[in-house]
């Protein structure tokens, strides 16, 4: 299912939503949350959930939170740089959101450290066999690979996510009425999203935003 999910991925926000999607469905979790460390804390960028779990109330509770090395079950996969549980968290209090606890935190390795942190929330903690344990250590190197590459996409970026979307199709060759056909939107749209890609990324044309958007990381 990882392994899908990231051949097809375009952008950020999608892309996101589905790897915490079907993470959280393999497992049976309910909903999740992807962190992203900005300097000493860690910020989340992308928020699912199930439609049995309250999807407004679980944004609400986490976009403010800054979580340091250590803190939440985020900050101790970020810590550990292994995948950790709440179950091996005893005592650390971890708030509920809805019914809903911190179930599974999976850190992104790549040869630098922590790239990014999944967490995945359940009703009740969560234990793991050896061999869960050995596949989602597993699943933790793929997705650092995988992130590594893209780090201008996790960074803040200028672009909004359907300028994104504009960007890679154009990246893949696709023309203007392609864009627009594939996005269901009209020429025109896609015409102005590039005007605005262009001034965004300070470029005069298709060819160098995609060059551009590449070198970044924007797009791949």
């Amino acid at each position: 299912a990882v392994s899908d999910c990231l051949r097809s991925w375009h952008s950020f926000g999608p892309g996101s939503e589905r790897l915490l999607r079907e993470l959280a469905g393999g497992l049976g979790l309910a909903a999740g949350a992807l962190w992203l460390p900005d300097g000493e804390t860690l910020v989340a960028r992308a928020v699912w959930s199930s439609s049995a779990a309250d999807r407004s109330a679980l944004e609400q509770h986490v976009q403010p939170m800054r979580l340091a090395r250590g803190s939440g079950l985020p900050g101790h996969a970020w810590m550990r740089a292994e995948p950790v549980t709440s179950e091996s968290l005893p005592g650390d209090g971890l708030p509920e959101v809805s019914g809903l606890q911190g179930a599974l935190g999976i850190p992104a390795l790549s040869g630098s450290g922590v790239v990014c942190v999944l967490e995945l929330y359940s009703a009740a903690p969560m234990s793991l066999s050896e061999r869960m344990t050995e596949v989602l250590r597993a699943v933790a190197r793929q997705l650092g690979d995988f992130f590594a590459r893209r780090r201008g996409e996790l960074d803040s970026s200028p672009l909004t996510e359907r300028e994104l979307e504009v960007l890679t199709l154009a990246a893949h060759g696709l023309p203007v009425s392609g864009i627009g056909e594939r996005l269901a939107i009209s020429r025109g749209t896609v015409k102005s999203h590039l005007e605005h890609i262009y001034a965004k990324l300070a470029v005069v044309n298709r060819t160098a935003a995609v060059a551009q958007a590449l070198r970044s990381g924007l797009i791949q």
